[in-house]
């Protein structure tokens, strides 16, 4: 049905930065089971109480959940959002992005550079 509308894609967004990683599983496990035929699923964390890493990771270990967003050095609105290089780190041992951490560490120093924040 989302389909007819030419509806693509749907990000689930943890705005105010109050989710889980229980709560991020449980909303794409419902979304895969709810939305036929599916429209390419992702998820936009923020960081308030320090979980956009790990509500991020746990919504990509989903079937359903197809990307997630990021920023350089988790640089966001508020308390910021899901670091880069933090995920491309930490995740993995579960999956393969196609960046290596040190291609992820380059960027971050470059970006550093530009923006003379280092």
């Amino acid at each position: 049905m989302l389909l007819d509308f030419n509806i693509r894609r749907i990000r689930l967004s943890d705005t105010v930065g109050t989710a889980t990683p229980s709560l991020c599983r449980h909303k794409f496990e419902r979304l895969s089971v709810s939305a036929k035929p599916q429209p390419k699923f992702g998820f936009h964390g923020h960081n308030d109480l320090g979980m956009a890493l790990a509500n991020t990771i746990e919504s990509l270990k989903g079937s359903s959940c197809d990307y997630a967003d990021t920023t350089l050095l988790g640089i966001g609105e508020r308390t910021g959002n899901c670091d880069f290089l933090q995920l491309i780190r930490i995740a993995r041992p579960i999956f393969n992005f196609g960046v290596s951490i040190e291609r992820a560490e380059d960027i971050q120093k470059k970006f550093l550079k530009i923006t003379r924040l280092l």
